[in-house]
């Protein structure tokens, strides 16, 4: 899977939660879960869940992530792109931001999650704070839907994401989530 994320044309055009009924059913219970998305989806697949890492590295975040995160157009962060599998099927694909402020001190162990899921340190630090969440859906002709279908089994619908603001040991995150086709069949 190859996602071409960074640039400002592409980017997903995010909402605040409104409206349940515009959410497609059946992934309500998905983009609207309060728990871990991880503990979720590994309850699911038993001990088929894998977490692929995709990109690991310092970028400069988009536009609509830099004014979420109240950072300066210069600033740099972290950033980290997984997709989290069951089996060999691809369910979800997450990107989180991590500004360089938020990885001293505690924050340092965020860089260092290597094959870690994120979920698992969020959750299990009840210190944690949780935004509300901002949604957004990728038709067939917006430049990311290709890339986060599989050619082999092209998707007729739009993909739905998520993506809200985390305060971790008081500094901000930001974690999205595309919620690919097969999670539908889950």
């Amino acid at each position: 899977m190859q996602i071409r994320w960074g640039k400002h044309k592409t980017e997903p055009v995010w909402h605040d939660v409104g409206q349940r009924s515009v959410i497609p059913e059946a992934l309500q219970e998905w983009l609207l879960t309060t728990d871990s998305l991880t503990q979720k989806l590994q309850a699911r697949c038993g001990g088929g869940f894998h977490l692929e890492i995709l990109q690991h590295g310092k970028v400069r975040p988009q536009l609509n992530e830099r004014r979420l995160l109240q950072m300066p157009d210069t600033a740099w962060a972290l950033r980290r792109e997984v997709v989290l599998c069951c089996d060999d099927t691809p369910l979800v694909f997450a990107r989180t931001v991590i500004p360089v402020g938020t990885l001293r001190g505690a924050g340092l162990r965020l860089s260092r999650l290597g094959r870690k899921p994120l979920g698992e340190v969020l959750f299990r630090d009840h210190s944690v704070q949780r935004s509300q969440w901002q949604l957004t859906h990728l038709a067939q002709d917006h430049p990311l839907f290709a890339d986060l279908t599989l050619p082999e089994k092209p998707s007729k619908s739009a993909i739905w994401g998520r993506r809200s603001v985390f305060l971790y040991d008081g500094e901000p995150l930001l974690v999205g989530e595309m919620f690919l086709p097969a999670i539908v069949g889950l």
